[in-house]
């Protein structure tokens, strides 16, 4: 099919100059009238975006009210200052919209004090103008000058509301028990009051809309009317031509914009069998593939790391079956291209899975040409964004640049001569200096991951490359210190860690990390001769509940369970769900097998309190088992069983029981 331009159609009518001043007349008046169809469309959309931002902010009137309300009422009961604090800072709303009101009010209307009272008051910052034009534009008409009388009205039951909270503090403060019953009695009142002013002003807006709304549809289509009689008059020729017009300019209107997304860093879903599953853009764009090659299966992470690095990759490999995650390290890839980049790269297993895992990828092409380019020009020193340090072969500093001293707070002046607090900081590893002068020395390089501190005492994680100088002699002259602050990069990897080490549910820690903890546990209490509780919990009547009710009411209690047993314990005290309805605590530093029991106690009466989830009242139990080390065994695999014996034991007596491990027991025979 031929597609035309409205150009194209016109010039295929009929040549009549009669012709041609009916189609000129109708596309004259029919501009004429689009024109003041979006007149009165755009009027329409904003008086209407103006009813419904003052609508809107009437519920957030009404929100802050109620909140205040109930902040007061809670704080006459509980004579918790936080909660006085509370009334007061929820009824800035109102009092900011107030502000608002009084502001426009002015001859002039002070439009900067509105604009602030409207903010306070929590209204969107793209509504403010539209509420402001709307108010100063109608505030004679009936409607709106209705509504202003309402919000002026709101606004004095305010000030009495504040003249009661004021009477009730005192009241409260002093403990005048009669007094305070009173003032409640008055603050219901009171705020039946104000929730029937908020829906009158509701109302009132809403009619206005409704009014509005109705007179511009009635004058639209008396327009339209018009321009329908007056074209069909003057001919019905032509009128398909221009529907048809119309319709294909409108079609020819419609496309769309589609924003890039731009990721900072890349992420990649890996296999131990080296095929890359999944991959962002960022990532893509480092190893220039596509999603396509993704999809298709022809990325494979061990195809694109060349041979000299396959044994890096195993170490890594190693260690993530070890730890479940790997320390970050650095490595090249083979870009399709054929050139090699460098990359800093950490990794963790996905929860459960010993095959497939998640991985961060940074490009640090950019950065290894910085360290290259260092040793070539000397302006690259002051133009680079990470700071570079100079020392002489003493490591006194010889040179910094202006980087470095804004990221720490100091001068140049202050660092000069003087050794890098990098090298004297309390947060170094064992073995550091060790390290770092044997590389140096073999390799004049060395790089790694440091904690550095401001002059204030803010500490900033840094990536540090240090590489030696050689003079003519070959003799070590200088080092040059190159330093990337990696805060975000830290961020990312502590994401990954808590994804990896934490229950997706709940939010405790998930069994990898438990028995971490545990072992951990056990290594401290054998150095300090003390003990280590497990207390290991099974959910009674929990299963009734996820069949009846369904999944997400189940998942709701679990996270419920998991808040309450939080607490119950000590900060470093580790919680942990192992599964299902299972849950375990490692409890350390016991003093006797008392305080597992008291805690034992605590938990079983907390677990067995009715939880609400959507409006139902909830009931279950607890049995729980406790093994303790050494009597119970010194290794988390025996301990972890021996808990769970116990907590059979108490299992079988009955609900909401607990039971501590014995060799000699039922259970633990069969």
């Amino acid at each position: 099919m031929t597609h035309h331009t409205p150009a194209e159609l016109l010039t295929d009518q009929p040549k009549s100059p009669h012709m041609a001043h009916k189609v000129w007349l109708i596309v004259s008046l029919f501009s004429a009238i689009i024109v003041v169809l979006l007149g009165l469309g755009y009027f329409q959309s904003e008086t209407l975006n103006g009813v419904r931002a003052f609508v809107h902010g009437e519920g957030l009137w009404s929100k802050a009210q109620k909140d205040a309300t109930y902040h007061l009422e809670r704080f006459a009961r509980s004579q918790d200052l936080s909660d006085y604090d509370s009334f007061q800072q929820a009824l800035n709303v109102n009092l900011g919209d107030k502000s608002a009101r009084l502001a426009l009010a002015e001859n002039p209307p002070d439009i900067t004090r509105a604009r602030m009272g409207f903010l306070a008051g929590d209204n969107h910052p793209d509504d403010i103008d539209s509420m402001i034009e709307f108010f100063t534009r109608f505030q004679s008409f009936y409607y709106m000058k209705t509504a202003i009388g309402i919000w002026e009205k709101g606004d004095n039951k305010i000030q009495e509301l504040q003249i009661l909270a004021d009477q009730l503090h005192h009241c409260v403060i002093n403990s005048k028990h009669t007094c305070v019953k009173q003032k409640l009695e008055k603050l219901k009142v009171m705020n039946f009051e104000l929730n029937t002013i908020g829906r009158d002003f509701s109302l009132v807006l809403s009619a206005s809309a409704r009014w509005i709304k109705s007179t511009l549809l009635t004058t639209s289509i008396i327009i339209i009317s018009l321009l329908a009689l007056i074209i069909f008059i003057i001919t019905r020729n032509i009128i398909f031509d221009l529907t048809a017009t119309q319709q294909k300019l409108a079609n020819s209107e419609k496309r769309f914009l589609s924003l890039y997304q731009s990721n900072v860093i890349g992420i990649m879903e890996w296999h131990i069998n080296g095929q890359i599953l999944a991959a962002n853009q960022a990532f893509l764009d480092t190893v220039g593939y596509s999603n396509n090659d993704v999809k298709q299966g022809f990325l494979n992470w061990k195809k694109i790391t060349p041979d000299a690095f396959n044994m890096v990759d195993e170490k890594a490999i190693k260690e993530l079956h070890e730890k479940g995650s790997c320390t970050p390290f650095e490595k090249q890839m083979i870009h399709k291209n054929g050139h090699h980049i460098h990359v800093y790269i950490g990794a963790t297993l996905l929860t459960g899975d010993t095959e497939r895992g998640i991985c961060f990828v940074v490009d640090q092409s950019l950065q290894k040409s910085n360290e290259t380019q260092l040793r070539l020009s000397a302006t690259v020193f002051d133009a680079s964004s990470d700071g570079i340090i100079i020392t002489d072969q003493y490591k006194h500093i010889v040179a910094v640049n202006g980087s470095y001293c804004k990221k720490i707070g100091t001068s140049q002046e202050q660092l000069i001569g003087s050794t890098p607090q990098l090298l004297v900081s309390q947060y170094m590893p064992d073995g550091f200096y060790e390290d770092v002068s044997k590389s140096l020395q073999e390799q004049d390089h060395w790089q790694g991951d440091l904690i550095d501190s401001t002059t204030q005492g803010e500490t900033i994680p840094v990536h540090v490359s240090i590489n030696t100088v050689k003079d003519r002699q070959y003799k070590v002259s200088h080092y040059v210190f190159n330093i990337t602050d990696i805060s975000e990069r830290k961020a990312i990897e502590n994401q990954l860690f808590e994804l990896a080490h934490h229950d997706y549910l709940t939010g405790l820690a998930n069994r990898s990390l438990y028995e971490d903890r545990l072992n951990q546990a056990l290594l401290r209490g054998q150095r300090n001769q003390s003990h280590c509780a497990l207390l290991f919990f099974d959910l009674d009547k929990f299963k009734p509940i996820n069949d009846q009710y369904g999944h997400e009411v189940g998942d709701q209690v679990l996270q419920a369970v998991a808040a309450r047993l939080n607490e119950q314990v000590r900060s470093h005290d580790t919680v942990a769900r192992l599964g299902g309805d299972e849950f375990i605590i490692v409890l350390e530093d016991l003093n006797d097998s008392d305080h597992a029991a008291q805690l034992a106690e605590k938990i079983i009466k907390a677990l067995s309190k009715p939880y609400l989830i959507n409006d139902l009242s909830l009931s279950i139990g607890c049995s729980v088992g406790i093994s303790i080390s050494p009597q119970d065994g010194n290794d988390s695999i025996t301990l972890t069983r021996n808990a769970d014996h116990a907590m059979y034991d108490a299992k079988a007596v009955g609900t909401n029981r607990y039971s501590f491990y014995s060799p000699f027991s039922l259970h633990t025979r069969n």
